[in-house]
């Protein structure tokens, strides 16, 4: 049956905090730490430990996942201890990769600090199974997810909806400008895609969510069009006229049948930065009232008051069964 092909998972994790990383990324910063922008936040290269509860929640809500795929610029979770004590007897593997792998043959541009231009060259790491899921380091997962959940009947499941190209675009027109420029968001990745994958009136916009991919939907499009892949990961930081990969990938796989739209309402998002307590009781009182809630999304944990964060974890502990801190 179908749903005996493996499935992997692949998580994009930065460590900002450690000071390699910093004296990495440091000559290729315009301004000081201080004048970071929106392309070049640091809370988008912070860890508070996200990770640990991304790996936990696929560890005990996924067991099916063949293998877990750590993709970081030489660095690493340690994540050994944590998983010994709390989920020795899996079968899921857990492997470390390195920007230099995926970037194989492209060492040149390294190094980048870009999840968008890593997003990119997922679908190259070796051994990766045909059909993939992607995680940034803040999704987990809340409740059992079967295969189906990602992949139904070959098909991979989007989880999204369907917006106007024109009408994002004139949204995107009229933003109001930050620190001298248009703010580059989530959303404006994702219409970058459209002009690469063809002319389209509509757009699948992408939730917070995990994203179920085919690598060979992927592997095909670049080897064709070589040009775009290398346009689009060379870029050191974010960049305006990037894409967003998976944004890519869905417009393409819905044009050739490989894909299907989810229902509705399968994940919580949580943006605990400027809120209190109350803010993640409220969370998970809706969490509780809703069953078919699947997926979790913490936006910029690292920004949240202390209160607000030990309150968090301390629910999503009890939901994975550990013993997490901050």
């Amino acid at each position: 049956m179908y749903r005996d092909e493996p499935v992997d998972v692949v998580i994009s994790w930065v460590d900002g905090n450690d000071p390699n990383h910093r004296k990495k990324m440091n000559p290729y910063l315009k301004d000081s730490l201080s004048e970071w922008d929106d392309i070049a936040s640091p809370t988008r290269f912070s860890s508070i430990g996200e990770i640990y509860f991304c790996v936990a929640s696929i560890l005990k809500f996924a067991p099916f996942v063949r293998k877990i795929f750590i993709v970081t610029d030489n660095q690493n979770p340690y994540l050994e201890p944590f998983i010994e004590e709390y989920f020795h007897n899996r079968n899921t593997e857990i492997i470390i990769i390195d920007h230099k792998e995926v970037f194989s043959g492209y060492e040149e541009i390294l190094p980048v600090f870009n999840s968008l231009s890593l997003e990119s060259c997922l679908y190259r790491i070796e051994g990766l199974s045909e059909d993939f899921v992607y995680f940034n380091d803040d999704f987990f997962l809340m409740r059992p997810v079967k295969p189906s959940d990602w992949f139904n009947g070959g098909k991979a499941v989007a989880y999204g909806t369907w917006r106007s190209v024109a009408f994002d675009n004139l949204l995107r027109k009229i933003k109001p400008r930050k620190n001298g420029h248009l703010p580059f968001g989530f959303k404006d990745s994702m219409l970058n895609a459209v002009p690469v994958s063809g002319n389209h009136s509509w757009y699948f916009c992408i939730e917070h969510t995990p994203f179920p991919l085919k690598k060979s939907v992927l592997k095909t499009f670049f080897d064709n069009h070589p040009d775009v892949l290398i346009k689009n990961i060379d870029h050191k930081f974010r960049d305006p006229e990037q894409f967003n990969t998976q944004a890519l990938f869905y417009l393409i796989g819905f044009g050739e049948g490989l894909c299907v739209r989810a229902p509705k309402g399968k994940y919580l998002l949580i943006k605990p930065t400027g809120k209190k307590v109350k803010y993640i009781d409220g969370k998970i009182k809706y969490f509780e009232k809703h069953p078919e809630i699947l997926f979790g999304c913490v936006e910029s944990a690292d920004k949240a008051d202390p209160e607000v964060t030990q309150r968090l974890f301390g629910w999503l502990n009890q939901l994975m069964g550990t013993a997490i801190r901050k």
